[in-house]
């Protein structure tokens, strides 16, 4: 499982970031091998919102991923619902 964060900026701009996140993928993966080993579905992928106030939640989806082929619109569906219709995100 590959993990990407996307962060927001004072200017209410998402900036895209995928390095140094070995340990939050070990993290995941473990969780996910954890609900496998108890006999639990395993989720495909995970949603963790960390809120400036210190609150976060984490959402959960066990939606079919195996079509590599339509990586990019489920990327562009996952953007809308949790960061907005038309947001900015520096990919850079």
């Amino acid at each position: 499982m590959g993990l990407i964060f996307f962060i927001i900026d004072t200017q209410g701009n998402f900036r895209y970031w995928s390095e140094g996140l070995e340990p939050m993928t070990v993290f995941f993966n473990a969780m996910r091998d954890t609900l496998i080993i108890a006999g639990k579905p395993p989720f495909s992928s995970a949603t963790f919102t960390l809120h400036a106030h210190g609150q976060f939640s984490c959402d959960y989806s066990y939606a079919d991923v195996s079509d590599f082929g339509r990586s990019g619109e489920r990327r562009d569906v996952w953007i809308k619902q949790y960061l907005g219709e038309n947001v900015k995100i520096n990919w850079g």
